[in-house]
């Protein structure tokens, strides 16, 4: 049986403070199984060769010290 599990790609900009909201999904109409203790995501990090000029902090992003699950944010725009 094949269980096809979809992660999203995130980026986790400079200056964000909070905790990560990790979506999965299932692809398949079939069931799928995760167990515990068993990795789902990996996350990298990179080294910039230079300072951000505009953070994430700055921009005041609409996640910024989230805690708990968070559920999308929408902006309104007029």
């Amino acid at each position: 049986m094949l269980d096809v599990v979809l992660c999203k790609r995130y980026s986790i900009e400079p200056g964000f403070e909070g905790h990560i909201t990790v979506e999965i999904s299932n692809t398949t109409p079939l069931p799928a199984k995760i167990y515990a203790n068993e990795g789902i995501a990996q996350v990298l990090f990179f080294e910039g060769d230079e300072v951000c000029e505009v953070n994430y902090r700055d921009r005041k992003g609409k996640y910024q010290k989230q805690r708990g699950i968070t559920l999308p944010r929408i902006l309104k725009t007029n």
